[in-house]
């Protein structure tokens, strides 16, 4: 069979000196573009998915156990050697728990196979466990979007906590962290470093041959068990990051310059890009969980005596974001212009959400609409029983907040909502002459600047010498235009987008 033209290349990202990202050998494709676009999605983050477990059960509406098996299917003979159980999660005071148990079971590593049906590992479906743990899974996939979550990791030998993302359409994943067992230079477990190393990896099975190719990266921190810390992943279209407490710890890139060097958020026509092919493109599971280290290896990576037994995994909260425009004026006019998925979340939002014709939300699915001014849903629209559909008007939606260089919505979410002035613009939507009431800040602080979606500058005020301040831009910017007004002390920053017809 004759392969595609593949260009393997070494390239080597330099970065801060607390961390680097290895060396890899990755698969690459040459791509040319006919016109210049801007790949860097400047819209707002708004909250679709949160689990702060509350109550005192985990919610199974929400979560599931591994799906393809009770035990690690991979038995005593693979990577990991736990039998995962739901009876190893624990939800209570805030935080659910994965704990981790020294015991033995005898027990079917699937439940649904025979006793003596030999397994892909090459073992009998019923076989021993001498540890314990749980491995959950969402039911819903999540796709492009900002994923975080708090969590406290266990610290001993053996231990294998792992914040992460997957599909198998086909093989594609994302390692938010993993922690695991750590050697010297002469191969022998390092005892110093564990629960220090933060492991984050990609993998795709790119050719869908399935064996997925995978490039990681790794940084010694502190002691990741010692108390709660916030890890998340930015997976947007053509780039992920990966922040500890806010801190970026990675960057990768779909496109990269033809010395391999990642690229910036402008790619340019009739230039040559190198496409990283190990960049997953589909939705996947979160997943939390706690599996225990195989001995079968030259490092004997199983737990010993010095491994305390039970420990916990402990997670105060998950949280899921996806990118909307909060100004947008949406027309849904049938259901095919907005073909709900049966497993992502579902969101619609802007200034005013319209939905006309024929609508249904079935049964399984799910659909959030939230609008700053109005929302209308015509008698075509239905939503059938045991449907999870919403629909909030929040007034704050269209005026966002700056949180570490990123905007977030005004949707509620209780860590995000924070007094600042509402900026009063109007008319809104105009045809380019307006005006922008400051309100109460103190105007003389502060200087604006208007941007197309590209980013191109088109309006600039150093010195505001007013509380109301009128601007004409010219008429060829149509469309939705950003408004940025910056604090001279470069403390505050407010976005607001503006709607020139």
């Amino acid at each position: 069979m004759m392969k595609k033209l593949v260009l393997i290349v070494l390239f080597t990202i330099f970065v801060a000196v607390t961390f680097a990202q290895r060396t890899c050998t990755s698969d690459f494709k040459a791509v040319m573009f006919s016109s210049s676009f801007n790949q860097c999605d400047n819209n707002s983050w708004h909250l679709v998915f949160e689990d702060n477990f509350e109550s005192n059960n985990l919610d199974l509406s929400v979560w599931e156990l591994q799906p393809w098996a009770e035990g690690e299917l991979y038995g005593n003979g693979g990577n990991s050697q736990e039998y995962n159980s739901l009876d190893n999660v624990k939800v209570s005071n805030g935080t659910m728990k994965i704990i981790a148990k020294r015991e033995h079971l005898f027990v079917r590593a699937i439940s649904y196979k025979p006793d003596n049906e030999i397994l892909e590992d090459g073992l009998p479906n019923k076989r021993d466990y001498y540890y314990t743990s749980s491995n959950i899974w969402t039911k819903r996939d999540f796709g492009y979007g900002r994923l975080e979550a708090k969590i406290k990791i266990p610290k001993g030998k053996g231990f294998w906590p792992a914040f992460w993302m997957f599909g198998a359409n086909p093989w594609e994943e994302i390692d938010v962290f993993e922690f695991w067992n750590e050697s010297t230079l002469t191969g022998s477990f390092d005892p110093s470093k564990l629960s220090r190393v933060h492991n984050m990896t990609v993998h795709d099975d790119w050719d869908n041959d399935g064996r997925p190719s995978s490039c990681g990266t790794k940084y010694s921190g502190v002691d990741f068990s010692e108390e709660f810390h916030i890890y998340t992943i930015i997976w947007e279209k053509d780039m992920i990051q990966w922040l500890v407490d806010g801190v970026v710890r990675r960057t990768d890139t779909r496109y990269y310059d033809i010395s391999g060097a990642q690229s910036s958020c402008t790619l340019k026509g009739y230039h040559q890009y190198l496409k990283n092919l190990i960049y997953p493109k589909n939705p996947m599971s979160i997943i939390l969980n706690l599996s225990i280290q195989s001995g079968g290896d030259k490092y004997n990576n199983a737990p010993d005596s010095s491994t305390p037994f039970p420990s916990e995994m402990e997670v105060d909260w998950v949280r899921f974001y996806k990118k909307s425009d909060p100004c947008e004026i949406v027309e849904i006019q049938n259901e095919e212009e907005f073909l709900l998925s049966e497993k992502e979340y579902n969101l619609l939002s802007g200034f005013n959400v319209s939905i006309t014709g024929s609508f249904i939300v079935y049964q399984g699915e799910q659909l959030d609409i939230k609008a700053s001014n109005s929302i209308i849903l015509s008698a075509g629209f239905e939503v059938k029983e045991e449907a999870d559909f919403k629909a909030e008007i929040i007034p704050e939606l269209c005026m966002v907040e700056k949180r570490g260089g990123e905007a977030f919505l005004k949707d509620g979410s209780d860590d995000l909502k924070v007094d600042i002035p509402k900026l009063n613009v109007y008319p809104n939507p105009s045809n380019g002459r307006f005006s922008l009431d400051l309100g109460d800040l103190d105007y003389y602080d502060y200087s604006l600047i208007l941007y197309d979606l590209l980013g191109k500058e088109i309006y600039s005020l150093e010195d505001i010498n007013t509380k109301i301040v009128r601007i004409n831009i010219p008429n060829q910017n149509k469309g939705h235009i950003v408004l940025k007004l910056i604090s001279k002390s470069g403390e505050d920053e407010f976005i607001q987008r503006i709607v020139v017809e």
